[in-house]
């Protein structure tokens, strides 16, 4: 390929001639076109060697492809995106001396609101706030008292035993052998006891009353001076940051100021790790294995003595169950259950006076014996009439007879019927019956009223050859309504 020169047109020669050397080409309002475009704006014409193009000259463009070096990008005026980890110096991050991708993932991590089962950690009740803690994740989850292990949440009741006690009242009893397996005692004074006081530092300290044991007292301030406090058996709390010498973690080369919050939500669900600042909700997680040391309260009190979980107390010397022979005791009897009182115990030998006869607590005595009236050859007519003797240890009348005609009504007496309080009486009548004859619904009460009979079965019996014995109850209200139920049943 020949050069070529480039022609101009000469306004002076009105010619087309080469542009002569040390003229300019004024190029003002044009632009030059090649590779069908005029150029870019910041674009420049270059020599690739064979031909001419436009390019940048080391700007960086809006748009199109470049291979940018050594270049610093702030990226709070830019955006950068689509950056693989190639690219990075830094493209893992370490967890629980594991490295992870970006935009890897990683499993077996606690976070704050899912139901994890969570093994080997320990959990510093100090830091953290535990709650919903059922029985089963408690390696103490009952107290043994008496020998008898009660859970916690549940109750137990410590039962007095005594003898011949009414239902309300003061009563001394003396010399008696009480059943204390279910006895609740109360209100008992330090001289009933024979052991009213315990020895604490080789002085005799009486029940209820106050001591001071050396400087420490179980409130208020106290400050102490070269001691040893053994966690396990005290229950340390309420540490301020400011008392401690070391007031930080490391975790991870950082340090974590305690009493600080961060959240890291890298908990894993194995292995051993030390959690802070953390509320367990025992709803949503299976706690176990806790240690008396990882809780606030890890005791509670009897009698004014301080019992701690998983340990053993007695209580004075009467047990919730076995044996147990009490002496000059004044028992308070308004709630007790007192059991297994045999008559020779009693001072009147268990013995009642009923109609002038002695009667022993156990044995039977029939009091409502009943007194009959008439044969069972005396005609009864179409209307009997039904007496009920209130005399007491008498009981009711029954009435003997037979149909000689159909019963239609039946008439109820009582000494009290016109009272406008209620009662309640019973009746009876045997009757020899004729299949002839029929039994009617009707009643009257004579001084309170009339009225149907509700039949027991839905209506009244049949009429056989033979004997029927009619049980009557009647009923009035306080509203002088009156009920009269009956039934029949027949006897060959």
């Amino acid at each position: 390929m020949a050069n070529k020169f480039l022609l101009v047109a000469n306004t002076t020669s009105n010619r087309i001639e080469e542009l002569a050397a040390g003229d300019n080409l004024d190029l003002t309002s044009n632009g030059i076109f090649i590779d069908n475009n005029t150029g870019i704006n910041g674009y420049v014409l270059m020599s690739d060697g064979t031909k001419v193009k436009w390019a940048p000259v080391g700007n960086v463009v809006a748009s199109g492809t470049q291979q940018l070096t050594n270049k610093v990008i702030d990226c709070t005026n830019n955006t950068v995106i689509n950056i693989p980890n190639s690219s990075l110096v830094n493209k893992t991050i370490t967890i629980n001396g594991q490295a992870i991708n970006l935009g890897g993932s990683i499993s077996n991590l606690s976070t704050p609101d899912a139901a994890e089962t969570l093994t080997n950690k320990i959990i510093n009740a100090s830091n953290n706030t535990l709650s919903n803690i059922p029985n089963s994740a408690l390696v103490n989850n009952t107290i043994t008292i008496n020998g008898e292990q009660v859970a916690l949440g549940s109750g137990i009741v410590i039962q007095q035993l005594y003898a011949n006690v009414v239902a309300s009242g003061v009563q001394t009893l003396t010399n008696k052998t009480m059943d204390g397996s279910q006895n609740t005692f109360v209100n008992i004074p330090n001289s009933a006891l024979v052991n009213d006081y315990i020895k604490i530092n080789n002085v005799d300290t009486y029940l209820g009353d106050t001591i001071t044991v050396g400087d420490i007292t179980a409130t208020g301030s106290g400050v102490f001076e070269n001691k040893t406090i053994d966690g396990s058996l005290n229950n340390i709390s309420n540490i301020s940051v400011n008392s401690l010498s070391t007031k930080s973690i490391t975790f991870d080369g950082a340090a974590y100021d305690l009493g600080s919050a961060y959240n890291l939500n890298i908990t894993t669900a194995s292995g051993v790790q030390v959690l802070t600042n953390k509320t367990i909700n025992g709803n949503d997680n299976i706690l176990s294995n806790i240690p008396n040391t990882a809780l606030v309260n890890n005791s509670f009190f009897i009698n004014g003595t301080s019992v701690e979980l998983g340990t053993s107390a007695f209580v004075g010397d009467v047990t919730t169950s076995g044996n147990a022979v009490l002496t000059n005791k004044t028992i308070d009897a308004t709630q007790n259950n007192v059991i297994n009182i045999t008559n020779g115990s009693l001072t009147s030998n268990g013995v009642i006076i009923i109609d002038g006869q002695e009667v022993k607590l156990g044995d039977y005595y029939i009091v409502n014996r009943k007194k009959t009236t008439g044969t069972l050859t005396t005609n009864l007519g179409s209307s009997p009439s039904l007496s009920s003797d209130d005399t007491i240890g008498a009981g009711a009348q029954v009435l003997l007879g037979k149909t000689n005609t159909s019963i239609t009504s039946w008439n109820f007496t009582f000494p009290y019927a016109s009272t406008s309080s209620g009662w309640t009486a019973m009746y009876e009548i045997l009757v020899d019956g004729n299949p002839s004859y029929t039994y009617g619904s009707s009643f009257s009460v004579p001084g309170a009223g009339t009225g149907t009979i509700k039949w027991a079965g839905g209506s009244a019996p049949s009429a056989v050859s033979g004997l029927t014995l009619f049980e009557f109850r009647v009923i009035k209200d306080t509203s002088n309504g009156v009920t009269v139920l009956g039934k029949g049943t027949t006897y060959s």
